[in-house]
């Protein structure tokens, strides 16, 4: 073979090769293409607006216009715009947009707001969210109540979509239903400001305590506001008289009987508890409740002062879809003054005690404590008690709570 004919036969193979690659990168490509979701699903748009055009006269205007713009709108894993977004994105941006309500990021954290209270499922209401999870154990979804048990969502597999929350799918994963805490939701205007200042108030309370032995008791009065959301801060003051029962004195009426009882003025204590209340782990309703108290006490027969700082630890636990939650709880008396020394925490363990709590709620508004404190504390007034003997404390206390 002659060197032209090489070269020609050399060349015509490398435009074979050449030709024979440029067809499979197209193809590829064009194949690529193909598999890219569009970013609005028609399909799931159409559906969603039915649905919707069977209720609308049942929802705020407002409300509908807002979703509609979502409805098709592809799902994106932390999306949270037009290219695509995912469920918790989508509430936030409804409640902002609607309700001039900023919530958290994820749905887990949207279900632990504190700003939020459970509702029953036959309480249930527009705007309610309502969270999902696998096996009702963990919160991973979350989605928009609207009305006749219809809600919307961002869901994997359809995008911005409305589904019926009686199909067996969702049902056997709707683990709870929160609320705004005054949320307007018939008004297509936004909470205005004097209702949000009114929701930092939080509590008043009425009380009692009796110790054991039923020679003494206490009746007090609390009242206290939160000024943070996530973590909560409370702060709560307090004032409460001691009473007893073994010498004559003016009548006191008991605060549960509302009836006369022979007790009289002994000692006053008032002041304050700055707590703070974390939910670290992912269970529904567990509440971490690290605190202190500042004590100021008085004795009306001797006018003596004294006060006294106690630091305390709480554990609340209330039972899902019920009204009752439990509390088991620790407290002793600070050496110094955490307040002006915050890095020394220098607890005195010959003062704590420990306590076990029920409360009930009888509605939104009120709700009923019982409470019972144990300890043993050393008898140091009594002579024959400085080897080491203990004596036994024991007290129960009632408690009717009105929150605003």
């Amino acid at each position: 073979m002659t060197q032209g004919a090489s070269q020609t036969a050399k060349s015509s193979s490398d435009k074979k090769i050449k030709n024979a690659a440029v067809p499979k990168t197209k193809k590829a490509s064009r194949k690529k293409t193909s598999k890219a979701k569009p970013l609005i699903s028609n399909k799931t748009k159409a559906k969603a607006e039915s649905i919707t055009s069977e209720f609308s006269d049942a929802l705020p205007e407002r409300l509908e216009n807002e979703i509609r713009q979502y409805f098709g709108l592809r799902y994106r894993m932390g999306g949270t715009g037009k290219n695509g977004i995912d469920c918790s994105a989508l509430v936030q941006k409804v409640y902002a947009d609607v309700f001039d309500i900023n919530l958290p990021r994820s749905s887990f954290e949207q279900s632990r707001l504190n700003e939020m209270e459970n509702v029953t499922g036959d309480q249930i209401e527009t705007g309610d969210l309502l969270f999902f999870g696998p096996r009702r154990k963990h919160v991973n979804h979350v989605g928009i109540y609207l009305t006749g048990g219809y809600f919307l969502h961002a869901a994997r597999s359809e995008g911005v979509t409305i589904s019926r929350l009686d199909d067996n799918y969702w049902k056997s994963r709707w683990m709870l239903t929160k609320r705004v805490k005054g949320l307007q939701i018939g008004y297509d205007t936004a909470p205005d400001a004097d209702a949000e200042f009114g929701d930092t108030f939080t509590e008043l309370a009425l009380g009692s305590a009796f110790s054991g032995d039923s020679t003494r008791g206490v009746s007090y009065l609390e009242g206290g506001f939160k000024f943070n959301e996530w973590p909560e801060f409370r702060l709560t003051g307090f004032y409460a008289h001691a009473l007893a029962e073994t010498a004559p004195g003016p009548q006191m009426p008991d605060l549960l009987a509302l009836q006369p009882v022979p007790y009289y003025l002994d000692d006053s204590l008032s002041g304050f508890r700055l707590a703070t209340v974390f939910s670290p782990l992912p269970w529904e309703g567990f509440h971490l409740v690290p605190s202190v108290t500042q004590i100021s006490t008085r004795n009306e027969a001797t006018g003596l002062k004294d006060k006294t700082q106690t630091l305390g630890l709480e554990t609340w636990l209330a039972l899902p879809s019920s009204h009752i939650a439990f509390m088991m709880g620790a407290h002793a008396q600070n050496r110094h003054d955490i307040f002006n020394r915050p890095l020394e925490l220098t607890p005195d363990w010959q003062t704590l005690d420990f306590s076990i709590g029920l409360r009930y709620r009888l509605s939104d508004a009120f709700d009923l404590s019982l409470t019972g404190t144990h300890a043993y504390r050393a008898a140091f007034e009594d002579e024959e008690a400085l080897d080491g003997a203990d004596r036994l404390l024991e007290d129960l206390s009632f408690r009717l709570r009105f929150k605003f």
